[in-house]
Parts: C-alpha cells; sequence; structure tokens
C-alpha cells in the first residue's frame, strides 16, 4: 500500500492528472466546451470516459483537440475513452496499447526524467 501511495504522490508531483465521465461527447457543441473547459484548466493529463467516440469520429475529435490525444472507441450511445495531452505540457507519451475487447486504454507517459503507465 505504501509503494502505490508513493507511486500517486510522484504522479501528482511529476504530473497533473483529471479524469472525467463526459457522457458522450457527440454533440459537436457539447464536445467544443468541453475542450474549451480542459484547455481553461491546466492539466497534463485528461483521462475521458464515456466519450462514446466511434471509429469514425476518431480523426476528427483528434484534429479538434489541439494536443496529442488517443482514442479508444466505443458506440454512439456508450463506452469509448481517452487520454489527451495538453498541447502546453511538457509531458510526452509513448507506447500505447488499446484493449479493443474492452474500454481499455494504456499509454506511458513521461515527465521530468521519469515513466508512468
Amino acid at each position: 500500500m505504501a509503494d502505490l501511495l508513493l507511486m500517486l504522490f510522484y504522479i501528482f508531483i511529476m504530473a497533473k492528472l483529471l479524469s472525467l465521465n463526459v457522457q458522450g461527447m457527440n454533440n459537436p457543441v457539447k464536445r467544443a466546451a468541453i475542450f474549451r473547459l480542459l484547455l481553461s484548466n491546466f492539466h497534463d493529463l485528461y483521462c475521458l470516459q464515456e466519450t462514446h467516440c466511434r471509429i469514425d469520429t476518431v480523426d476528427l475529435w483528434q484534429q479538434e483537440w489541439p494536443g496529442p490525444s488517443f482514442w479508444q472507441r466505443g458506440t454512439s450511445h456508450s463506452k469509448g475513452v481517452s487520454i489527451l495531452i495538453h498541447p502546453n505540457s511538457t509531458v510526452t507519451a509513448s507506447e500505447l496499447n488499446i484493449d479493443f475487447d474492452s474500454n481499455i486504454i494504456s499509454l506511458n507517459v513521461h515527465s521530468q526524467n521519469s515513466t508512468f503507465t
């Protein structure tokens, strides 16, 4: 347990993260509002759940977010997750892993000479 708390402390110090259930982003007005909200509150990483992103919307949504973004698709009514990196963040990412049978996405994140998954 102490190791987990120490790891979470390092993640908090090294990179600021926000996790949010957006309850669907198919509406372009809602999606734009969510992106504006995220951009105005500086965190390095945003983990979004229930995006309802589909295979035919991934490219558009990646273009609309001004920083790096990684998407796991769902349906127009459920599932879908994403990891967004703020465009002004110094955090970098590598080794994207997507489990297409479930609602899981993972990413190696690099910040200040440390790597987290």
